[in-house]
């Protein structure tokens, strides 16, 4: 007889395991609910480790985090966000990748917009060390007016030529929702 899986946290009854009851002298020790000790402790460990690693992901966890991602081909920028208030992010990851051996370079750039509509453009970093290679930079930003969204645009140009652009998905800040 093949014997199924046994069920986290399954009474005895509900497993398909006959061999290992089949005698009433070798039968578990259980509670009044018919689960073995041994099985209630085991789940109560992982139903407790569980609730405690969620509350230890939940308090560790930065004001709001996100990461956003343009691919223009041949290439790609990532913003990795973590807004702090209405009006900071700290820190910001911005990752560089050039995908393409055509002899082309990529440069990414955080682009913000205010509650009151206003776009702005942050300088450009260049990634120029060729095909498989990505960098990373780390900075942040602050603006008084305040930062509703943040977002990446990657553009691959030749020397100074722009060849395509594109941008990923706002980020919204929280604080303004």
């Amino acid at each position: 007889m093949a014997l199924a899986a046994p069920r986290a946290c399954a009474k005895p009854s509900d497993m398909d395991m006959p061999h290992l009851y089949s005698s009433a002298a070798i039968r578990p020790i259980s509670n009044w609910r018919g689960y073995p000790l041994k099985t209630k402790k085991v789940c109560r460990i992982f139903a407790v480790g569980a609730v405690a690693l969620g509350a230890i992901a939940f308090t560790a966890s930065p004001a709001a985090a996100g990461t956003v991602v343009a691919d223009p081909a041949g290439g790609s920028g990532t913003l990795d966000t973590r807004f702090r208030s209405a009006t900071t992010a700290h820190p910001l990851y911005i990752t560089a990748h050039d995908s393409a051996a055509d002899g082309h370079h990529v440069r990414v750039r955080v682009q913000s917009r205010t509650p009151g509509g206003t776009l702005t453009s942050h300088p450009f970093r260049k990634l120029t060390s060729g095909a498989g290679t990505s960098q990373t930079w780390t900075t942040s930003l602050s603006d008084d007016r305040g930062i509703l969204a943040l977002r990446i645009q990657a553009c691959i140009y030749e020397k100074d030529r722009r060849l395509g652009c594109d941008e990923s998905s706002w980020d919204y800040n929280p604080a303004y929702t």
